[in-house]
């Protein structure tokens, strides 16, 4: 099934019967301080996991992402507006990086615009090839992107894989590190 399709059946059933069982499993992950991933085979399960990842995030999001490849921002809106709501209320941030030409998807200036600058932040960066791909959250919560090719609406939805960690401190801290490394790179070079 192709990227599209996929982003069609989520907007008309978004998690349905399944997310409950996403929620239990992630719910025993933290609980039992499991540091193992939950692997993400294919563009549907991403989108599962990774509106967990927001429903769990209360503070700070880093995301590394290509600039091309962010349709999937606009069908988890809802959840990353819940989210974007309780970070505002803690004083913290989403920070993006999105690498390639152009820019950022219209969903993240409506994001800007709603929740200030402060809060909704991104620089874009250019790349001769792109890094991995990243989700890093609270400082525990961190989805990690096999590379792949660039991801267009009719790419085959099982070329997207990832580990998703609901409960690594350690993996997630390292990944914010270097996130900030970039981002104040990318701030001195701007």
């Amino acid at each position: 099934m192709e990227i599209e399709k996929v982003e069609e059946l989520y907007r008309k059933n978004g998690a349905n019967e399944v997310e409950q069982d996403y929620r239990d499993l992630v719910s025993t992950f933290r609980r039992l301080r499991l540091k193992v991933p939950i692997p993400n085979t294919d563009y549907m399960h991403g989108l599962y996991l990774i509106d967990l990842v927001f429903q769990n995030t209360n503070q700070n999001i880093r995301m590394l992402n290509g600039i091309g490849e962010s349709s999937w921002l606009d069908v988890l809106k809802d959840s990353l507006v819940k989210t974007l709501g309780r970070i505002k209320e803690r004083g913290g941030c989403l920070k993006a990086i999105f690498v390639g030409e152009g820019q950022p998807p219209d969903i993240f200036f409506q994001l800007r615009e709603r929740f200030g600058k402060d809060v909704v932040k991104y620089i874009v960066a250019r790349a001769n090839r792109s890094p991995r791909h990243f989700i890093a959250c609270d400082g525990r919560m961190l989805r990690l992107e096999e590379f792949h090719e660039l991801i267009t609406q009719k790419t085959p939805s099982d070329n997207i894989m990832a580990d998703v960690y609901f409960n690594n401190p350690n993996r997630t801290k390292l990944k914010e590190k270097e996130f900030d490394e970039m981002w104040d790179y990318l701030k001195e070079q701007a």
